[in-house]
């Protein structure tokens, strides 16, 4: 057995009177990767916030290698030997790999930064995660995971012992996170600690040692690395069974809405072509890189195709501007919502009712209590919690947001609606209710196009698969014709 090297010993917490931590207990041992998991607000982000010192627990302590230490900041923490590696990444993306590493603590010479040490020095911990990764390209122009490494070799420069890391895969493709998951080993083999945040419950069998589940503030139990399974965990999370997380009606069929011909973008996708009817969900999947992402934007007006047509309930369209595209009655809810379609500084009824202002607008005036009442409607319709429609869209859950970021379309009734990684952060719990709203929005006769790398989930809520490579079609799967294994088998092959 590995020595244990931190332990949290009843910490508790609440802000404003609310619980949020209730008497947490667990055990990190030295150079194990132990995941944390639960739903959005089981309290994963307020713990690991504590032990690295970004907030300060009501009650409790936290005790590192055998003695009890308080984190009043991040500092104290780091200085503990405890680095936060967050899922928006902490970085400077006009500056070097090594700027960033010794960021305020570049070496000097003669009282000026010695450019020459400071390149050696982040060369030397990069070489350990990464051989041949330059430290004097900007971090802009780094891949994800590299900006990822840039990050891990700034925790070890400060000689962490104990790495937090908060969804490190969420924006990777399936190759960038087998190379993070060999960087992840090699902390292990430094006798490193990482304490490993995650909403894929697949990866956990894969990388972690140990799973311990969080629920309403407590600690649900922990699972061992011969115990692990998607089934088991998903039942501590959520007491349901794993089958049970998925939620498809069977919607009648109508006319074709949108058919696509011949659609090709230079340097992106080529050749694509489609057909979708009303009340159908039509997923398109694949690996990140296949230009899913990029084929749909196009479609939507986003982004502009060399060649092709696109065909709207039975017209051949020219969008131009994505104002076109709301007037013929499509939507789009675009993968990064936080940036793109949400505004988090705003509240959840301005959110909700941007789109609509007609409907309470009178003589050139607002009128905020119709409003209100409209956004009340939504709210307790798709269940978006908190449900007061005053509170901030940032300070609600990933899963509430993407709630919100798909409510918005309702109103506008659109005929076709685009979502793009519409689970991407979301915990298995809320993951449920977006593909209920899905689900409701398509048996309404409107057709969706379903956007996802996630196979399980297309598998179980589309009633059409599409799987792409490399920006070509390279299979397509009618009702009935398709199970997990047989798109998987259509993913890998087309990679052999």
């Amino acid at each position: 057995m590995s020595e244990t090297i931190l332990s949290i010993r009843n910490i508790s917490k609440s802000f404003f009177g609310v619980g949020v931590l209730f008497d947490v207990s667990v055990d990190f041992a030295q150079g194990e990767v132990h995941a944390l998991v639960g739903e959005n607000g089981a309290g994963k982000s307020t713990l690991i916030k504590i032990i690295g010192g970004a907030l300060q627990q009501d009650s409790g302590e936290i005790i590192l290698n055998g003695n009890s230490v308080v984190h009043k900041t991040p500092i104290d923490a780091q200085r503990h030997g405890i680095s936060v590696i967050h899922q928006e990444l902490t970085i400077f993306p006009n500056l070097s790999g090594a700027e960033n590493i010794y960021l305020g603590r570049e070496p000097t010479s003669l009282g000026l930064i010695s450019k020459k040490q400071l390149i050696a020095k982040a060369a030397e911990v990069i070489e350990t995660l990464k051989p041949g990764l330059s430290v004097n390209t900007p971090v802009g122009m780094l891949s994800p995971a590299e900006r990822e490494i840039i990050q891990i070799a700034r925790a070890l420069s400060y000689d962490a012992k104990v790495i937090i890391m908060d969804e490190p895969t969420a924006a990777l493709s399936s190759s960038e996170v087998t190379n993070l998951f060999n960087v992840v080993r090699l902390l292990r083999q430094k006798h490193v600690t990482v304490i490993y945040i995650t909403h894929r419950l697949e990866e956990l069998a894969v990388i972690a040692d140990k799973v311990t589940v969080l629920k309403d503030g407590r600690i649900i139990g922990t699972l061992q690395k011969e115990e692990l399974s998607t089934s088991s965990i998903v039942f501590m999370m959520t007491g349901k069974q794993a089958h049970e997380l998925y939620y498809k009606k069977t919607c009648e069929i109508g006319q074709e809405v949108l058919r696509i011909e011949h659609l090709s973008k230079d340097n992106s996708f080529n050749d694509i072509s489609f057909s979708l009817r009303g009340g159908e969900i039509l997923g398109i999947t694949g690996l990140v890189g296949a230009q899913k992402t990029e084929l749909v934007r196009a479609i939507f007006g986003l982004d502009r195709f060399q060649s092709g047509q696109v065909y709207f309930e039975g017209r051949s369209i020219s969008i131009k501007r994505v104002s076109q595209s709301i007037g013929l009655g499509m939507g789009f809810v675009p993968e990064e919502r936080q940036s793109q379609i949400l505004f988090l500084s705003m509240t959840v009824q301005e959110n909700l009712t941007l789109g609509i202002l007609k409907a309470f607008s009178r003589f050139g005036y607002l009128l905020f209590s119709i409003a209100k009442k409209i956004a009340s409607q939504y709210i307790a319709q798709f269940n978006i919690k908190p449900s007061d429609p005053s509170k901030r869209m940032k300070t609600l859950s990933g899963g509430n947001q993407q709630k919100v970021a798909i409510a918005r379309w309702v109103p506008l009734k659109p005929k076709l609606l685009i979502l793009d990684e519409p689970t991407r952060g979301v915990d298995v719990g809320a993951r449920r209710e977006i593909y209920e709203m899905i689900s409701n929005i398509a048996q309404e006769g409107n057709s969706i196009i379903f956007v996802s790398s996630d196979v399980t989930e297309v598998v179980n809520v589309c009633d059409r698969v599409l799987v792409m490579s490399d920006g070509k079609l390279c299979a397509s799967f009618s009702t009935g014709e398709f199970d997990e294994k047989e798109v998987m088998k259509a993913i890998s092959g087309v990679n052999q």
